[in-house]
């Protein structure tokens, strides 16, 4: 299904995806999000199942803001596995959110928990001289990166702006 969608006041194309997937489990499907359009930029960090505590996680989420995606414009999306919730942190709640929201205190954040996340870190710096179309594309020489992770937390930032 392709659907244009106006967020921010600008226009960007949203594919929902549906996957099936071939395994041992005839029912098991994967739905997925793509957002395409020459003005939309994007920025992804995993956070990996050795990263607990606060210092260390707040570390990986700066990596986010290293990007300087222009924040105005900009929304995210979180994916945390189920096994990263209260009991994952000492029987706190919201851990990896409050530090997101201490980062990024005006971004939208959409998320839920899940079982099993698909992503990758794509940290590239955005040069705001340059046109979104014309932003380095990340290109894989050999080996595409794994994608399919199990205790972790997948943050992505979204920036839609003028082109």
């Amino acid at each position: 299904m392709l659907q244009e969608l106006l967020f921010f006041g600008e226009l960007f194309t949203l594919h929902l995806v549906r996957v099936t997937v071939l395994c041992r489990l005839p029912d098991t499907q994967i739905h997925c999000i793509a957002l395409c359009g020459s003005n939309v930029q994007v920025a992804s960090v995993i956070i990996k199942d050795e990263v607990s505590s606060e210092r260390n996680i707040e570390r990986e989420l700066c990596k986010l803001k290293d990007c300087n995606l222009p924040m105005d414009t900009t929304f995210a999306f979180m994916f945390a596995c189920l096994g990263r919730g209260r009991a994952f942190h000492n029987n706190k709640d919201n851990v990896e959110s409050a530090i997101f929201r201490k980062l990024f205190p005006k971004t939208p954040l959409f998320g839920f928990f899940g079982n099993g996340e698909i992503g990758m870190n794509y940290l590239h710096p955005f040069d705001p001289s340059k046109s979104f179309s014309k932003s380095k594309k990340t290109k894989f020489n050999r080996h595409h990166p794994k994608l399919s992770h199990a205790y972790t937390s997948i943050f992505l930032l979204v920036s839609v702006s003028s082109e």
